[in-house]
């Protein structure tokens, strides 16, 4: 594991890159790759034409959570608490507290942090403890080095590739990826594991650590922390089967993004007729009506509905 790269393309493992050195890295990471599986050759270079800056709330505070998580000892410098208020408490519509929250958020932003509302700074806190107070996510945190970052070649398609790992144990082979949601059980945890493609980046970055560090992989695992009281923390492996069906899907998307290239072709949607396709559970809410309740009982009067 390297120290730094030398440029941009250079590959391999590095455990001490900051966000913004890892985003400089010109490698594709798994949310591009992800457009390609969810919309059209189209949708990826346009957005490679035209990046969005997107830095939603919910992004925000999932930066933060990270660096509660995997680095409690940045997290004060990182994330400052609100400033007091003022008698009465903030009222931004005023001039005089508008100024003086632009005026801390300034001195926040001159030191390189950001300020966080006290209600989102007490949750991050919780959720870190509930995450640490959990024995298998507490082993994994103790046995891995976190935020690693990494860059390989792609060696089918000679792509350049990057993700960068929240938790790496190179002596066992397992990586994990902390994720918040709303319900860690597993049905719903799966569902949004699948929307969001945590099989597919699971993929992806086992074989990257692979190719990155020349290391065997054994196991990924996802640490699930709910986003509100009591803050239930789950531990899931990432399994066989869903690891293939995402090596499957990304391995389909980096051939087609050469082809495109080969071509310097990016279509979009079949451009004939297609078949509409309703999900799974279509017709399954629908009871229908009871015709005799309709049309009235054995005395003729019509039932009320």
């Amino acid at each position: 594991m390297t120290t730094k790269p030398e440029s941009p393309t250079d590959t391999g493992l590095w455990r001490n890159l900051s966000y913004a050195e890892y985003d400089a890295l010109a490698g594709m990471r798994k949310s591009r790759l992800w457009t390609l599986n969810e919309r059209t050759p189209a949708h990826w270079q346009y957005e490679l034409a035209y990046p969005e800056e997107r830095d939603s709330a919910a992004m925000q505070r999932g930066r933060a959570l990270h660096v509660a998580v995997l680095e409690p000892a940045a997290f004060d410098k990182l994330y400052w608490p609100e400033p007091d208020p003022p008698e009465g408490g903030w009222n931004k519509r005023l001039k005089a507290h508008r100024e003086a929250w632009a005026a801390a958020e300034a001195d926040a932003t001159a030191q390189g942090a950001v300020l966080l509302g006290t209600g989102e700074r007490d949750k991050c806190l919780a959720m870190r403890d509930a995450v640490r107070a959990h024995p298998a996510a507490a082993e994994l945190l103790a046995a891995c080095e976190v935020e690693v970052s990494m860059q390989w070649v792609d060696a089918e398609t000679g792509m350049l590739l990057k993700g960068r790992m929240d938790g790496w144990f190179e002596r066992g082979g397992v990586l994990f990826d902390l994720k918040s949601c709303e319900n860690a059980a597993p049905g719903p945890f799966g569902r949004q594991a699948y929307r969001y493609g945590y099989h597919f980046q699971s993929a992806i970055y086992w074989d990257g650590a692979k190719a990155a560090s020349e290391c065997e992989v054994n196991q990924v695992v996802l640490v699930a922390v709910e986003s509100s009281l009591p803050y239930c923390v789950a531990c899931y492996e990432v399994e066989e089967q869903e690891i293939g069906l995402g090596r499957d899907q990304y391995r389909s998307i980096l051939r087609a993004v050469a082809a495109c290239r080969k071509a310097n072709k990016w279509p979009g949607y079949n451009p004939g007729l297609m078949p509409l396709v309703l999900p799974g559970y279509a017709g399954q809410e629908f009871v229908g009506y009871d015709l005799d309740e309709i049309e009235g009982d054995d005395d003729g009067n019509v039932l009320p509905l």
